[in-house]
C-alpha cells in the first residue's frame, strides 16, 4: 500500500505522469489508463493550472486511486510499458513465475514495480521480501533487502493480519502528520511573502 508520503515529490511525479501518458513505452501510459476519469480530470486540470482543487486534496484522491486501480491489479504489468525501465533482478524472479499470486503478493509486487518505474519520486519498501507471504515470496524468503550482499533471514516470519492492520494504522497516521506539516510550511511561506510585500522584514 502506498500513503500520501510514499510519494516523495508529488509535484514532480504527476507532471512526470501526465507528459508520458501518450507514450506507448513508458509506464506511465499504463498507469494513465488504469485511474479513473475522475481523477485523469483533475491530474490535467492541476497541469494546465486550472484546478479547483486542493492540492493536498488531489494528493489523497490520487493515492487512494493507485492503491485501489493500480497496486491492487494482478495484471498491472505489461512488457512494453516497461521495457526501458530498469527492474531489480528480484522483481523480474517475480514477474516470470507463472504461479498466481495471493493478493498480498500482487500488491506488493506492483509496489516494486512503481518504485522502479519512478526511483525518485516513490519511497523504497523497508524490508518487504520478508513481506511476501505466498508462492512467489519463496523464491526470495529471507531477502532482508534489494541488492548484493543482502543476508539471508530464514527466521523472520511474514507479517500477520494484526501487523498489517497496525502498519496501516502507521501509515495513516504518518500521512496526516504530514499533510498538516506541508500545510504549515505553507501557510508560514505564504505569510512571509505577505509580508514582504507590505515591506516587513521578516527574521
Amino acid at each position: 500500500m502506498l500513503g500520501v508520503s510514499d510519494i516523495l515529490n508529488w509535484a514532480i511525479f504527476l507532471s512526470e505522469l501526465y507528459s508520458d501518458k501518450d507514450s506507448p513505452k513508458k509506464p506511465a501510459k499504463r498507469v494513465w489508463e488504469l485511474l479513473p476519469q475522475e481523477i485523469r480530470i483533475s491530474i490535467e486540470k492541476y497541469m494546465e493550472g486550472n484546478s479547483d482543487t486542493e492540492f493536498y486534496k488531489l494528493t489523497l484522491k490520487s493515492v487512494n486511486a493507485l492503491n485501489e486501480r493500480i497496486l491492487s491489479r494482478p495484471d498491472f504489468y505489461q512488457e512494453e510499458p516497461f521495457k526501458e525501465v530498469s527492474i531489480p533482478e528480484e522483481v523480474q524472479k517475480l514477474l516470470e513465475n507463472q504461479a498466481t499470486p495471493p493478493a498480498d503478493d500482487i500488491e506488493k509486487l506492483n509496489r516494486l514495480l512503481m518504485e522502479a518505474a519512478y526511483p525518485h519520486e516513490i519511497a523504497k519498501s523497508e524490508h518487504i521480501w520478508t513481506k511476501l507471504n505466498g508462492p512467489l515470496g519463496l523464491l526470495l524468503k529471507g531477502r532482508e533487502a534489494i541488492g548484493e550482499g543482502a543476508e539471508p533471514r530464514p527466521d523472520v516470519p511474514p507479517l500477520n493480519d494484526k501487523d498489517m492492520a497496525s502498519e496501516e494504522k502507521l501509515h495513516e497516521a504518518l500521512d496526516t502528520m504530514v499533510l498538516r506539516l506541508r500545510e504549515a510550511q505553507k501557510r508560514l511561506a505564504d505569510d512571509s511573502q505577505d509580508d514582504s510585500k507590505d515591506g516587513v522584514r521578516v527574521l
